[in-house]
């Protein structure tokens, strides 16, 4: 069984952060560092996904940590094995061949040692979606227990889809790790609705960003109202709010 786990974007300084609590999200109040000089921040709900929020605090060891397949700064989605799975990453490398796919181990301290407990993964030289760092992460046990997530203003719920600015046939790598075809406009996938360029707001397409994965959509209780970071948007035939991020970044579509 896989499960969307984390959605993770860069370009977060501290003024992109300082943002975020006046878009109705409160950011969890621990805070996390990753390999090449990466500073982490989380907007956490009841249920995965996670949003990521990375700053990068040097440039040239960020550029050492770089593994084959990923592009420099782009967004990035992290796919949980379910350990329990009948399904091995020995299993999707021999279904994946065509996409180059390499295993990683990350032991509790940060290194690659396979004697230490730690957490894999399954990386692909070819990504699955362009500009878009897609892997399979399996965790020793069961997945980590998040702290209870933090009350939302705006009220966000749930992120409940992804925008990507790509022709839906691009997309279909992503569904094969379901062992599924695309059904149509926005289809289910682990839990999410995926998006092609056909639903991509105008809005979106007008930020010209380099990075496909144009949005996340999170649903909330009650719409916020538009204020100088929302602005109104159309969405599926309904009025949303789209929250801009910085360049680097997925925006946020909040909908009800």
């Amino acid at each position: 069984m896989l499960t969307i786990g984390t959605l993770y974007a860069h370009g977060y300084t501290r003024d992109q952060l300082d943002m975020i609590p006046s878009l109705g999200f409160s950011l969890c109040p621990e805070s996390a560092t990753y390999a090449g000089a990466q500073s982490l921040k989380f907007i956490e709900f009841p249920n995965p996904p996670v949003l990521e929020l990375i700053h990068v605090q040097d440039d040239l060891e960020y550029a050492g940590f770089i593994p084959p397949g990923m592009t420099p700064y782009c967004p990035g989605i992290s796919i949980v094995v379910d350990p329990k799975s009948t399904r091995t990453f020995e299993d999707y490398r021999a279904a994946f061949g065509a996409w180059k796919p390499y295993e990683l181990h990350v032991d509790g301290s940060g290194g690659n040692d396979p004697a230490k407990s730690g957490t894999n993964y399954l990386n692909f030289e070819i990504p699955l979606i362009e500009k878009t760092f897609i892997y399979l992460t399996q965790y020793p046990q069961r997945v980590p227990e998040a702290p209870a997530p933090v009350i939302h203003p705006n009220p966000a719920a749930r992120v409940s889809g992804l925008v990507f600015d790509l022709p839906g046939r691009a997309l279909n790598p992503l569904f094969s790790l379901w062992g599924q075809e695309q059904s149509g406009a926005g289809a289910a996938l682990g839990g999410l609705n995926i998006y092609s360029e056909i639903q991509c707001p105008d809005e979106l397409k007008r930020r010209k960003k380099p990075f496909p994965l144009a949005a996340v959509v999170v649903t909330t209780a009650s719409m916020p109202q538009p204020d100088r970071g929302r602005a109104v948007i159309d969405w599926l035939g309904r009025q949303a709010l789209l929250a801009e991020m910085n360049p680097l970044s997925w925006d946020i579509i909040l909908t009800v």
